[in-house]
């Protein structure tokens, strides 16, 4: 029969590829160099079916690929690169099928059909290493198709002979410690992450792995640090950023928060929980002037943010600001009245108010604040909110003692006593 006009191109186009007419480019991974043509010699058969094998590969077709590989080797049965090539075909069938069971919504981990091209990819650089003993890139298949298979002591061995052989190559001790980690030894994982981090300071993705592995295994201390040193490797990774400034925010460690979030707001965000983290950071850390500003682009951003008013009015009484303070609790009750929070805010401000009236003798003044703090916490107790009513409660009483010592200073500057 009479090949087709496809079939006459790609034939054609395998013949220039195998026979050097033309640059190819690197041989693949499952070319034996040692035994290409040159020139114009003609191919083996073996030869012709690893060209088509590397084809079906090339195009997808890896049920076609295998049959070609397995072709080849029944007429070379030593050649490694065919083995690897097979290998490789199998680790594709099993990556394919993964994908398939996911897309279904089932779980790939249980499969049988992925487990046997894992199996059968294993038992190929088993065959490889016997014609081809020490060879390195063949060991490391193997490893990775082990730790594939989650056959991780397994990986493990084999990757620490590979490393016996070249143990300054960083990407082992990557996968190494990739394998260490999903067998739950987190220590000797870092250790062999950090070796790798050793040997290429500007691994950034080994870095975060490092990170990844800590915070997952309940070590957030450490993980911050790695993730810290992965972001000042690029500033410019907001998501990364964002996570540390949380991490940050969530340890109290608001020193460290506040340079991040500086960086990720840029004074121009509309992110509001962006600027909120930033304004809480820049409280804790001293600077009220400069997170009051901030808070209030937060309440411009999202007006609904009922909490911020609270937050603002308590940070401006704590600086002795009451009318202002009150102000901000007042704006809060408005958004949404039926928040005990904005009852406990907008009665410490008029307490503080009125502590601050009677010092200066204002005594009348200060004990129309108290008793209107104690109406604004009558209100808040009347919401019940449980995380709220003892406390109410104990304010409600205090505010009649503030009212009655208030009285007793007032006769006591009336009458000369004090």
């Amino acid at each position: 029969m009479e090949p087709t006009l496809q079939g006459r191109v790609v034939w054609t186009a395998l013949m220039i590829c195998l026979l050097g007419m033309a640059g190819c480019g690197a041989p693949a991974m499952d070319q034996d160099v040692s035994t290409q043509p040159t020139g114009r010699e003609e191919i083996t058969p073996a030869q012709r079916s690893q060209a088509l094998a590397q084809q079906y590969v090339k195009n997808g077709d890896y049920e076609q690929a295998e049959i070609q590989y397995k072709k080849g080797l029944a007429m070379d049965p030593a050649s490694v690169g065919m083995m690897r090539g097979l290998a490789d075909v199998y680790m594709k069938l099993a990556g394919r099928k993964k994908e398939s069971i996911k897309a279904m919504g089932g779980s790939p981990d249980t499969s049988q059909v992925i487990q046997a091209y894992y199996d059968k990819a294993v038992a190929v650089y088993d065959e490889a290493l016997e014609f081809a003993p020490g060879n390195t890139d063949i060991m490391e298949g193997r490893a990775y198709t082990l730790t594939a298979a989650t056959r991780y002591e397994e990986a493990v061995a084999e990757y620490q002979r590979v490393l016996a052989k070249k143990p300054d190559d960083a990407s082992v001790h990557v996968n190494k410690a990739y394998a260490l980690g999903k067998m739950g030894e987190v220590d000797s994982a870092v250790q062999a992450y950090s070796r790798a981090v050793e040997l290429d300071p500007n691994d950034r993705d080994t870095i975060l792995r490092i990170a990844r592995l800590l915070y997952d295994n309940n070590r957030e201390p450490e993980s911050r640090a790695w993730f810290g040193r992965a972001y000042m490797m690029d500033t410019s990774d907001n998501t990364l950023g964002r996570f540390l400034g949380a991490l940050y925010i969530r340890a109290k460690d608001y020193e460290s928060a506040v340079p991040i979030y500086e960086e990720l707001v840029g004074g121009e965000s509309e992110d509001w929980r962006l600027q909120l983290n930033y304004a809480v950071a820049l409280e804790k850390t001293d600077d009220p002037d400069e997170a009051l500003l901030v808070y209030e682009e937060v309440i411009r951003l999202n007006p609904e943010k009922v909490e911020v008013y609270f937050q603002v009015a308590d940070l401006l009484v704590d600086g002795e600001r009451y009318s202002e303070g009150l102000e901000y609790a007042d704006r809060g009750l408005v958004v949404n009245p039926d928040i005990a929070n904005g009852y406990a805010s907008k009665g410490k401000a008029l307490e503080k108010l009125g502590t601050h009236l009677a010092k200066a003798k204002k005594f009348k003044d200060a004990e129309a604040r108290y008793t209107e703090a104690r109406t604004v916490f009558q209100k808040g107790l009347a919401i019940n909110d449980p995380r709220f009513n003892d406390y109410f409660k104990k304010q409600i009483a205090r505010q009649e003692q503030l009212i009655d010592r208030n009285e007793a200073q007032a006769d006591m500057h009336e009458y000369g006593y004090e």
